[in-house]
């Protein structure tokens, strides 16, 4: 499985990378979690909400569609979400957003870049890998090398790593 780890509004999660997705799904316990957590949810007001599939032509019942900051990689960006009960992942990360993140799947060595490069995320099965990101803005010279604080997405071991 291709799955990432990301942040909905400030709520992190696991995502599958689904390029036979049409749309980018988000799960009502997901939904739920979020909306228990935050407030960073945006209701998106449709004349009819999308009626939905399954590979195997099974209806898919949908609840809403949201707007919501989706963070991959250490880069947010705001997304549409199509709410649906039932669904295995906390989300699915389809084609509209492959193709507005500009994304490259590299099965080969199991990464998503995203936004032209911008950023890499690695695909695991499990999707708990540790990412860490700086803790500030920092700059490195060319062909300099720097000591840099960093923080991981999650509680690891602990201890001091380089």
């Amino acid at each position: 499985m291709n799955l990432v780890p990301v942040y909905l509004g400030a709520v992190p999660g696991r995502a599958l990378v689904d390029s036979g997705a049409v749309s980018s799904l988000m799960s009502s316990n997901m939904y739920t979690r979020i909306g228990s957590r935050s407030n960073k949810i945006r209701h998106v007001q449709m004349e009819q909400i999308p009626k939905l599939v399954t590979a195997d032509s099974s209806p898919l019942k949908t609840r809403a569609v949201i707007d919501i900051d989706v963070k991959e990689g250490g880069v947010s960006s705001p997304f549409n979400f199509i709410v649906v009960d039932n669904l295995g992942f906390d989300c699915i990360l389809g084609m509209d957003l492959l193709e507005q993140a500009e994304a490259i799947v590299d099965v080969r060595s199991s990464l998503l870049h995203l936004f032209g490069g911008l950023t890499s995320v690695p695909m695991t099965k499990t999707g708990n890998h540790v990412v860490v990101s700086t803790t500030a803005t920092v700059s490195i010279p060319p062909f300099s090398e720097a000591v840099i604080n960093v923080k991981p997405n999650r509680n690891h071991l602990k201890g001091n790593y380089m």
